[in-house]
């Protein structure tokens, strides 16, 4: 088997949603549950660390803020280890577009943002091409 996310098939991919609240990551489950993936759930970012490190996880979707350890600085966290370096990362917020542009170093490594409220089709096509089953998505901005 080989270490990188993007080997495996997308299909029976294994994905970690991370949200502290409870009732935001079971709506992000049930809507994503059609698209195929295997699902396992943290509600804060050191369970998703731990999991991630665990080995058996093959994307995060994190949402940004949370209590305690934000998304970004359990991403810096799996970033620093050579284990999970190279973990596919889609951002859950609901910052609008112009303070997204924090998050703007994270580009190019794996990284993905989506907006909160999320459109799970959209979702499912970003956390495909993370894994390298997909073409990429039309990722202009909508005015709106």
């Amino acid at each position: 088997m080989g270490d990188s996310p993007s080997s495996r098939s997308r299909a029976g991919a294994t994905v970690l949603l991370v949200d502290d609240r409870r009732t935001n990551l079971l709506a992000l489950h049930l809507a994503l549950v059609p698209s195929g993936f295997r699902f396992v759930l943290a509600t804060d970012g050191l369970s998703a660390i731990e999991m991630c490190e665990a080995g058996s996880i093959d994307l995060v979707v994190l949402d940004v803020f949370m209590p305690k350890m934000d998304g970004v600085e359990v991403a810096e966290r799996l970033r620093s280890s050579e284990r999970t370096r190279r973990l596919p990362i889609v951002f859950l917020t609901g910052l609008p577009a112009e303070v997204k542009r924090r998050f703007s170093a994270w580009a190019a490594r794996d990284v993905a943002i989506e907006t909160k409220p999320f459109d799970p089709a959209r979702l499912t096509i970003t956390m495909q091409r993370l894994l390298g089953g997909a073409a990429p998505p039309t990722n202009q901005a909508t005015a709106g």
